[in-house]
């Protein structure tokens, strides 16, 4: 069994996303070292839906000062993927049921 719980960080929920939604395309935070097939694997192992095609885009670091430009803050590089799925599948976020990692049970 492959372990995918690494893969998936959390879900991406903005405006834009929601729009997205509507065309049966998904956006989820991935960590940085993810790939597509990777990416489109773990979505069909937890939603138990079936993937058309993944986009992926790496966000780069960025830096910023705030409170006057005396402080500076650096938030972290990362990555986000775009899934369509295929027809007459859907992912319903208001009742998420995870497969169970069997091997943290133990």
């Amino acid at each position: 069994m492959n372990n995918y719980f690494w893969i998936i960080k959390g879900i991406v929920e903005t405006e834009k996303t929601h729009k997205l939604n509507w065309e049966n395309k998904y956006v989820f935070a991935i960590n940085i070292a993810a790939n597509k097939i990777d990416v489109a694997k773990a979505i069909e192992y937890f939603y138990w839906v079936e993937v058309k095609w993944v986009n992926t885009v790496k966000v780069r670091k960025k830096t910023r000062l705030i409170w006057r430009n005396k402080i500076m803050t650096r938030r972290h590089a990362w990555a986000k993927a775009v899934v369509t799925l295929k027809e007459w599948n859907k992912i319903d976020f208001t009742a998420l049921t995870f497969k169970e990692n069997k091997s943290e049970k133990k």
